[in-house]
């Protein structure tokens, strides 16, 4: 019942099917749980399934070296 945080699609390029994951935030008490992994792992199957996107890109600023980990932990 409490506000975790938020992820995004961003840049969505309809025309070409594909977008991007982004503008991520969490409260520290959830990060490094699992509530990332899952919720990306919702984007992208939303994203391939049900948008028919052929790609998706994640976003980050070069450097977030906390966003870029967890990204590359997925």
């Amino acid at each position: 019942g409490q506000l975790a945080g938020m992820t995004t699609f961003m840049n969505i390029d309809a025309a070409n099917r594909r977008v991007e994951i982004g503008s991520t935030w969490y409260a520290r008490r959830v990060q490094r749980t699992p509530l990332n992994t899952e919720c990306k792992l919702m984007l992208l199957g939303h994203a391939f399934d049900q948008l028919g996107c052929i790609a998706v890109e994640f976003r980050t600023h070069w450097m977030n070296q906390q966003s870029r980990a967890a990204i590359a932990r997925l």
